[in-house]
C-alpha cells in the first residue's frame, strides 16, 4: 500500500508536467509557425504575445546562463561562481514561474473561462514540484561542474544546499509509514547528489506547505527529511519565491468565483 501512495504521488505530478511542459512548448512552436504561414501568403500574421511569452523568457535566460556558467568554470573566481550561481536561479524562476504565470494573467485580463483557469491551475500545482526538481538538479550539476574546475589550492566557499533531518516528528514519521520514498534522502559520497527522487519530494513537501498555508509548517509535517540550508542563498530564495508563487495560485484560484465576466 505504501508504495502504491509513494508511486501516485511521484506519477501524477510527472503526468501534469507532461501536459503543462506540452502547452508550455507546443504551442508557442504551433502558433508561430502558423504566424509564418499566414505572413508568407500574404495575409496578417496575428501574433498572440500570450502565447509566445511562454516560452521567450526561457531561451532569454538559457542566452544569459550559457556564458556565465562557461566563465564560472575558466575562471572560478567567488564573483564569477555567484553570477552563474544567479544566472541559475532566474533560469529557474523563467523555466517554472512565468510559463505558469502568464496563461492565469491571460485568464484575469481577458476574463477567461473560470472551469478551464481552475484546471489549469490544478494542473500547474501538481506539475511544480517536477519542475522544480529538474530545475535543481540542473543547477547542482553546473555548479558541481564549476567547483570540479577551481585550480588545487584555491578555495572558493560554496555552502552545504541541503540539511537534512537527523530525527523525524512524530507526524513525519506517520507519513513516512505511507511514503517511504520521502525519506530516503541519501547524498552520493563525492559529488553529494542525492538523486531526481529525493528534490522532488523535497519540493513536493515545499508545494503542500505552501498549498495548505503552512499547516505542514506548524505541525512539524512533510513528505521529506530536507530543508534548504538558510546559508545557501540561492536555493533559500528558490525556496522562498516558489513557495510565494504557490501561495499566490491558491490566493488566485479561491478568488476565481468572484470574477466578474467570463464562464462558470
Amino acid at each position: 500500500m505504501s508504495y502504491l501512495v509513494s508511486e501516485l504521488l511521484y506519477e501524477i505530478p510527472w503526468a501534469a508536467f507532461a501536459v503543462i511542459g506540452l502547452l508550455t512548448i507546443a504551442l508557442p512552436a504551433v502558433h508561430l509557425l502558423l504566424a509564418f504561414a499566414r505572413a508568407l501568403t500574404g495575409g496578417e500574421a496575428r501574433v498572440n504575445w500570450w502565447v509566445l511569452g511562454r516560452i521567450v523568457p526561457l531561451g532569454l535566460a538559457t542566452a544569459v546562463i550559457v556564458p556565465l556558467t562557461l566563465r564560472a568554470q575558466s575562471d572560478p573566481t567567488d564573483q564569477n561562481v555567484a553570477l552563474a550561481e544567479i544566472a541559475t536561479i532566474f533560469l529557474s524562476i523563467a523555466a517554472i514561474v512565468i510559463p505558469i504565470a502568464l496563461p492565469l494573467l491571460q485568464a484575469y485580463i481577458q476574463r477567461l473561462p473560470r472551469l478551464g483557469t481552475a484546471l489549469y491551475t490544478f494542473l500547474a500545482i501538481l506539475a511544480l514540484p517536477v519542475a522544480a526538481a529538474l530545475a535543481t538538479q540542473t543547477a547542482l550539476l553546473a555548479t558541481n561542474n564549476i567547483e570540479r574546475a577551481i585550480p588545487v589550492g584555491e578555495t572558493v566557499t560554496i555552502p552545504v544546499v541541503f540539511l537534512q533531518d537527523q530525527m523525524l516528528s512524530d507526524c513525519k514519521q506517520s507519513i513516512a509509514s505511507f511514503v517511504p520514498d520521502g525519506f530516503r534522502s541519501a547524498a552520493d559520497p563525492a559529488t553529494g547528489d542525492r538523486g531526481y527522487r529525493a528534490f522532488f519530494f523535497f519540493w513536493l513537501d515545499q508545494t503542500l506547505k505552501a498549498t495548505l498555508l503552512d499547516f505542514f509548517e506548524i505541525f512539524d509535517c512533510g513528505v521529506s527529511d530536507l530543508s534548504n540550508n538558510p546559508r545557501h542563498l540561492l536555493m533559500s530564495s528558490f525556496a522562498f519565491i516558489y513557495r510565494a508563487f504557490v501561495e499566490l495560485i491558491v490566493i488566485a484560484t479561491i478568488a476565481l468565483p468572484f470574477l466578474r465576466g467570463g464562464e462558470r
